[in-house]
């Protein structure tokens, strides 16, 4: 249920290069579209262990502002958003053999935590 909601909005999010091949694909686009590179710069930022390094507090927040801001009604967002805090309430990891409660941020196994952390980063992308 999470994903279906969010994915249409993650998936529509300018600032997400989604792998490699989208990266290198958009360089060769503007490779044939700009003839002057003397002043285009590139940076790219990758956020080590994103999962866990969201806060739930952080997260949800911004989730919250960016799919209203993206045109999601109000009462979808708030199913959307009491959805996601169930499911980073109960968040595991495995390491080492191991199963850890994830306290605050979230683990890889949940099929939402991609649209999540995207949309999430979306504010910070944007500063």
């Amino acid at each position: 249920f999470l994903q279906r909601k969010l994915k249409p909005y993650a998936d529509n999010l300018k600032h997400v290069v989604k792998d490699t091949k989208e990266y290198v694909t958009g360089l060769r686009d503007l490779n044939a579209a700009i003839d002057d590179f003397s002043d285009v710069h590139s940076i790219n930022l990758d956020v080590e262990n994103m999962y866990p390094s969201i806060s739930h507090e952080f997260g949800l927040r911004n989730v919250m502002k960016e799919l209203l801001e993206m045109g999601m009604e109000p009462d979808e967002v708030d199913m959307v958003i009491a959805g996601c805090k169930l499911m980073l309430k109960n968040c595991y990891a495995k390491f080492d053999g191991d199963i850890y409660h994830v306290d605050d941020g979230g683990s890889m196994g949940p099929r939402f935590m991609p649209g999540y952390t995207d949309i999430a980063m979306v504010r910070f992308d944007k500063l």
